[in-house]
């Protein structure tokens, strides 16, 4: 099955400043429970109580820098960086260099309010902590598939993390690229940061622009393609990790 997802909702944020959460996939923007991804955009100065959630997280930094304050000190995650914090770890996010940030936040399972547990006040002290978050200094360059080279910077899956439940990459794609046709034996989560982003499935081609996305579940026959005079930069979560022989592309 393919879903496209034309908008994201709109969620409220904590913290001690105005911050825009876009969920494009989760409990609140499509039902789904088994990952959220959201795009973040933080001011300057913005900080958020501390936490421990039930979850997986992964950030990863498209502008600015965040900082994640744990038990053992506090992480400064700049742009083309990316930190995974685990679940029932205390955490505390803040942003506060002079031009925010904005970065992608993927969630397993779902981000929810009653699963996050949320000190009473952002100046609280740090919680006790049995280990720090993984911090991604850089992501790990891999090939692509198709006609035309393209760059794919993993920041967390098998080869740059070593996670097997999940990947986080991020896809630069040229015009008039065409990879195989696959059906992968994972659910993918693609979103389009810029672009245009066509991909072809057994009822006709989906067009993906800036600032949508789309959901494939495990099993569904994709192609993915960027149209002749447009590229496409893009954000790809794989559930579980990808791997090529979990993609099972076509030959050709």
């Amino acid at each position: 099955m393919i879903r496209l997802v034309e908008r994201p909702t709109i969620v409220a944020a904590a913290g001690d400043k105005p911050k825009q959460i876009e969920e494009f996939v989760g409990r609140v923007n499509t039902g789904d429970a088994r990952l959220s991804v959201a795009r973040m955009r933080s001011p300057a100065g913005w900080r958020e109580p501390g936490q421990r959630p039930e979850f997986l997280e992964v950030t990863a930094v498209l502008r600015g820098e965040v900082h994640v304050e744990h038990a053992h000190g506090v992480t400064v995650v700049r742009a083309g960086q990316a930190i995974v914090t685990d679940p029932g770890e205390w955490i505390r996010y803040g942003t506060p260099g002079a031009e925010g940030a904005e970065y992608i936040a993927v969630c397993v399972p779902a981000f929810s309010p009653g699963i996050v547990h949320r000190d009473e006040s952002p100046t609280a002290p740090p919680g006790p902590g049995t280990r720090p978050p993984r911090f991604i200094e850089r992501p790990t360059t891999v090939p692509g598939g198709g006609n035309q080279p393209i760059r794919i910077d993993e920041f967390v899956g098998r080869i740059n993390s070593g996670d097997e439940r999940l990947s986080v990459a991020r896809l630069i794609c040229p015009a008039g690229w065409i990879e195989p046709a696959q059906r992968p034996g994972f659910l993918e989560v693609t979103l389009v940061l810029s672009g245009q982003l066509l991909l072809t499935h057994d009822n006709g081609t989906a067009a993906v622009n800036d600032s949508q996305a789309i959901v494939t579940e495990a099993g569904a026959r994709v192609q993915y393609a960027t149209p002749a005079d447009q590229p496409a930069d893009y954000i790809a979560v794989c559930l579980p990790a990808f791997t090529m022989e979990g993609a099972r592309r076509e030959p050709g």
